[in-house]
């Protein structure tokens, strides 16, 4: 079961906090900072996020990163590329939030690969639905918000993002406003059990990792990522979105991103 939350979306309206929420961060990509030939680090730990097949990084304000709607993506750090990868649990409670401005091309803000059998992406079509992916045991589900056609337009910046309890609730949120949720853990009606995704997987932007890969469209663009490692709450994540946007009165429509 799941519920669209419109009205919630009005609440982010308001200025901005001191900063963003720092407890439980464990990822803190600011596209500004901590640039590498071949990685990006995090400023939040000694981990990076490495740089496939040549995505361009533009070193001017609002810094971020853009894809050639190719190959290119975010993604596993290794040994010559970012050292140690930037992991998340995704069986346990967890947020991640993304600037990204959409391109009116199919785009994939974040995805974590545990296996093949375990692993969630949230996706932004080109007629801008977002689909919150979620497979487990073999089976996958996907959820559709179709609402948020209205809401999101081609060439502006969105902070997107998804969270999990660890306990089978999933939330996304646009621009700190709560736009979506699952009441009850996913359910597979065919294999007859609970959907819950488990183990640990490298994040990863711009790219669908499935046995078909595809990513994110051309002129798409990522600015800043903040992750934790616990569900944040509604006022936390609002507060997130109004500290790293540049309007002291920004609403939901049009937000602008500066890093």
């Amino acid at each position: 079961m799941f519920a669209v939350h419109k009205t919630a979306i009005n609440a982010t309206q308001g200025y901005k906090s001191g900063g963003i929420h720092t407890t439980n961060l464990i990822g803190n990509f600011d596209p500004s900072q901590g640039i590498a030939s071949t990685h990006w680090n995090n400023q939040a730990a000694s981990n990076a996020l490495r740089r496939f097949n040549g995505i361009t990084h533009n070193n001017s304000a609002p810094h971020n990163f853009e894809f050639d709607g190719t190959n290119d993506f975010l993604g596993q750090a290794s040994s010559g590329y970012g050292g140690t990868a930037f992991n998340i649990n995704i069986g346990n409670a967890f947020t991640t939030l993304v600037w990204f401005k959409h391109n009116n091309r199919t785009s994939y803000p974040c995805n974590v690969k545990v296996d093949n059998n375990n692993r969630f992406y949230l996706q932004v079509q080109s007629d801008e639905d977002v689909r919150l992916w979620i497979e487990a045991g073999g089976s996958d589900r996907f959820w559709t918000m179709n609402e948020f056609r209205s809401l999101i337009t081609s060439g502006t910046w969105y902070y997107i993002g998804v969270s999990h309890d660890g306990s089978g609730k999933w939330k996304v949120y646009l621009n700190g406003g709560f736009l979506f949720s699952t009441f009850d853990t996913p359910y597979d009606s065919d294999a007859g059990n609970l959907m819950d995704p488990v183990g640990s997987g490298p994040l990863e932007i711009g790219r669908r990792n499935v046995s078909s890969a595809a990513y994110s469209g051309s002129g798409t663009k990522i600015g800043k990522i903040h992750v934790y490692d616990t569900q944040l709450t509604d006022s936390q994540i609002r507060r997130n979105f109004l500290a790293s946007n540049d309007k002291y009165d920004a609403r939901i429509y049009g937000a602008n991103y500066t890093a």
